[in-house]
């Protein structure tokens, strides 16, 4: 098994052209950039999941002094309109954008006993990574992942408000984060009151 000397981790994963302090707002940048990419009657995301930044480690679990962000967006409930238009337009359109845009390491695939699930994947050109998928299963999906960035010693990470079409309800952010959203969104959950 290797052993990764102090020098080998602070140099374990390549310099990023931004760290810490830009992770959390390259992530949501890149949803916005999704979602204008997507056909104009595109119902938007109704839902947001994220923790915040978690750090690296190497191969054999030490620590480094990087760390990433990973938000993921979803749409529930596909009665209208139906999951069709998700799987084919919406997914067309990406596919076609991201191409135009030069994006690398572009990727496509099916899974599910009857390759009901349909995902792509790419890479920006500033490295984050987006995952685009859908089916009945698990819904419609965008998985936004930084890769691992340099931390930022003290770093107090803020709150950024998610897609416009995620309400309250959806913006399901880290405990650290609940008063914040609320005030953005202009409303607190009932779970939090209680």
């Amino acid at each position: 098994m290797k052993h990764y000397g102090p020098e080998d981790i602070e140099n374990y994963y390549p310099e990023r052209s931004f760290d810490q302090s830009e992770g959390w707002q390259r992530a949501e940048e890149a949803a916005k950039q999704t979602q204008r990419f997507l056909p104009n009657d595109f119902p938007g995301f109704m839902t947001r999941k994220t923790g915040g930044s978690t750090y690296c480690y190497t191969d054999t679990g030490e620590r480094t002094p990087f760390v990433s962000y990973r938000v993921y967006y979803s749409i529930r409930g596909f009665e209208s309109p139906p999951l069709d238009r998700y799987f084919t337009t919406d997914y067309d359109s990406l596919k076609t954008a991201w191409q135009n845009q030069g994006f690398d390491n572009i990727r496509e695939w099916t899974s599910g006993p009857n390759d009901e699930e349909k995902s792509i994947e790419a890479d920006r050109p500033d490295g984050v990574h987006l995952w685009y998928t859908a089916g009945p299963e698990y819904g419609v999906g965008l998985t936004i992942q930084t890769g691992c960035m340099r931390a930022v010693e003290g770093f107090e990470e803020e709150y950024i408000p998610p897609l416009d079409s995620v309400n309250r309800e959806g913006d399901k952010v880290g405990s650290k984060w609940r008063e914040e959203a609320d005030e953005h969104h202009g409303t607190k959950l009932e779970e939090e009151n209680e």
